[in-house]
This record gives structure tokens, sequence and C-alpha cells, in this order.
């Protein structure tokens, strides 16, 4: 896999410039509130051991049933084509096989845990997918551009919920205290209205934004993820 990650200053999602924070390496746009990594200090490994000590203690097989019933839920159905993107150890994917749906799958991590595995976004399909969904894997990704050059009518993504830090009185002076401060590893940090306008400007509306996994989650009285819905326009 290449890596290309670049220091920026301009905002990719509203164009802003953005305003450097150097004691945590975090560019800020104050017009949006798109977060990201200035410069990437290290290269993430996200082998068999990451994939280990990340499911290991996580109700994965309670997610993976949430969020195929959010999917079911938003498609209306019970097939169809989807591609989970940073499917982790499968689980969300095979129990979307299970339901009856066609569905593949992209991650850093070669291992296909019984999984159709693509290995580029770019020119991947012939036909339009239902959806693609990423579960905790976006804000990992190196370039947020990538997945618009897939034809799906649905995205579905969780994200850590960034606006909940704020609203909690949070700063950027002391987010290295959050939990989902994780230099290298979480490179960007999506408020709802960030995302909303960069999925906008690609054509899809927003749909449904709520806190599905929580209920099961660590830290069950205070969300700190948000699963968002769009719907392609």
């Amino acid at each position: 896999m290449q890596y290309n990650y670049t220091m920026r200053t301009k905002c990719a999602v509203c164009g802003n410039r953005g305003i450097p924070r150097k004691e945590v390496n975090l560019t800020v746009c104050q017009s949006c509130g798109y977060t990201w990594q200035t410069e990437l200090v290290n290269i993430f490994e996200y082998d068999s051991d990451y994939i280990t000590r990340a499911y290991s203690n996580a109700p994965v097989i309670e997610m993976s049933w949430l969020r195929l019933g959010l999917l079911i839920a938003t498609l209306g159905k019970t097939d169809g084509t989807i591609l989970d993107i940073g499917y982790g150890d499968g689980s969300f994917a095979r129990a979307a096989q299970t339901s009856g749906f066609t569905v593949y799958g992209y991650d850093v991590n070669p291992t296909e845990y019984g999984i159709s595995r693509i290995h580029s976004l770019k020119h991947a399909f012939d036909n339009k997918l239902d959806c693609v969904t990423l579960f905790d894997s976006y804000e990992h990704m190196l370039n947020i551009e990538d997945i618009f050059s897939l034809n799906t009518e649905y995205f579905v993504l969780t994200v850590p919920y960034f606006d909940r830090f704020y609203n909690d009185g949070g700063t950027i002076e002391d987010i290295s205290n959050w939990k989902h401060y994780k230099p290298d590893e979480h490179l960007h940090y999506f408020t709802g209205r960030s995302l909303g306008i960069l999925f906008s400007r690609h054509g899809y509306e927003h749909v449904r934004a709520l806190p599905l996994e929580d209920a099961i989650r660590k830290d069950v009285n205070k969300p700190n993820t948000m699963t968002y819905v769009f719907k392609e326009l």
C-alpha cells in the first residue's frame, strides 16, 4: 500500500484555511469543525495483532447485528450488494452475508476472514452498489475523498462523536485526554456539520444520525460514537 499523507492547512471539507495546533499535531477548521492530523508521524500497522487487540474485548457480535439491522432498515431489503470498508475481523460482513447480502471488503489488513476482498477503491465495480459501510474506519483513512470514487446509493458510517466532545466542554488544548484522540491512528475528527458539507458536495443528502452502538459499548451513559446515513440525491 502506498502512503501519500501530506501536511496541509486547507480544509478538505469546506476549503477554508485551518489553524494548526502544534502541541497536539492537529489542524482545526473553525468554519465547519473538521479537524485533521497535521503531519503523519508513524505508519500505523493494522495487522493481525491489531485486530486481536481491537476486537478481543469488544461486543463485536452484538454490534454486527445492530449494524445489520440498520442496513436492512435503510435499504428496505435483506439482499443487495455492499462494500464494507475497514472490515476488521469480518464479523459484520459475515452477518450480512448470512442475511442474503453479497458482501465485498476493503481493508489494509490482508487477512480475508472469508470475505471477497478488493484491493483498490478505484474502478473496483462495474455495477452500482447498494451501500458502502464504514464502521469505525473512516477516521483512519489517509484520504477522505477516496470513497467518493465508488458508485453507491447509500453510505453508512460510524465515527467518534466529535460534537459531543465539544458539547461536554472539551477543547483542542485538552483533546489528548479524550478516548478517541489516537495520533497516527485516528487521522480525522468530524463534526456532523463537516460530514454534511462533505457528502453534500459529492451528491449525497444526510438521512439520519444516531448513537446506534453506545448501548453496548463502554461508557453507556456518555455517547461516544455517532452513526450517519447518507443517500444519493
